[in-house]
This record gives C-alpha cells, structure tokens and sequence, in this order.
C-alpha cells in the first residue's frame, strides 16, 4: 500500500475502441494491439500507479466479445481500476462483462458513481446517450451531480467523464 501523504497516483486511459483496426499507408493497426501496450506501459511506470480510470469507449460497437477482450487486458493491471461509460459504450453489456465491479451497478439507468476511500474524492459521470456520439448532461445527471458535490463540499474532487 503506498504512503498517500507523500503522493498519490492516478493513470487514465480513454478510447480503447476495442473492435476497430484503422488502415494506414504502413499498414492496419488494430486497437486491440494499442491496449495490450498501455497496459504494458502503465504495469511499468515507477513508483506504480496506486489507480487507473478507463474513461469511456472500451469497444467500439459495445460488443460483448469486445468487452471480454477489453477486459482480460484491463485485469493485467497491477492496481485498481475503474471504467467511465462513453459513447461508444454499451451499459448492459458492459456490466454484465465487468460483473466484478460492483460500482457498475448503479439503482437508476446511468453509470456514475463516487470513490471515497482514495485521499482524493472522485466522481464519474455517465454522458452517454445512445444513439448519439455526443455526450449529454441531463437534468437528472446534473442534479445527482450537485448532490454529490454539496455532500462534502471542502473535500478535494476530480470529476472523470468521457466527453469534455
């Protein structure tokens, strides 16, 4: 467990999109190949990581064999990690792939959460909005948004989202 007095270290990643190989002139890469090396760079950096956050579009067509392909390198990592929906993210099938992260399971339809137990709050927000590529902030995700921030209004707090 590292000293969270002398510092505390968050790694993201964002925009796997799993499930999609990009041509080029030197030829086609397959995003896939692109986590395995994240993963490999974020086990590497020293001191380690104490977390990483996943912000959003693990697979690019929220498929389930993309999810699990997702997941096998994401449970590599040699710390906690948390997952932030994106566009390209599907909820239901997401959950039931990462069925071991009970943060997941949220009691209304987005996927937001809090972490308190890290010398840092954090908040995720879900800014999905199926069928869109853009990211919306509903009035429902707004008002469970200012809740959580009046909760502990001095503490410090980083808000993860996919969408700026």
């Amino acid at each position: 467990m590292n000293n969270y007095d002398k510092y505390f270290t968050i790694g993201q990643i964002t925009d796997l999109h799993v499930g999609r190989k990009i041509p080029f002139p030197s030829g086609e890469v397959d995003l896939f190949d692109q986590l395995v090396k994240a993963v490999d760079h974020l086990n590497s950096i020293d001191p380690p990581l104490d977390m990483a956050v996943v912000s959003g579009d693990l697979a690019n067509h929220g498929k389930e064999e993309d999810y699990i392909r997702v997941k096998s390198q994401l449970d590599r990592l040699k710390f906690p990690y948390f997952i932030v929906m994106g566009n390209h993210d599907q909820r239901e099938t997401l959950v039931k792939v990462f069925s071991d992260h009970p943060y997941l399971v949220t009691d209304d339809e987005f996927i937001q959460y809090t972490i308190e137990d890290k010398p840092i709050r954090i908040i995720t927000l879900d800014t999905l909005e199926p069928g869109s590529h853009r990211g919306l902030l509903c009035e429902a995700r707004v008002k469970w948004l200012k809740k959580k921030l009046s909760e502990q209004k001095k503490r410090p707090t980083l808000i993860f989202m996919h969408h700026p």
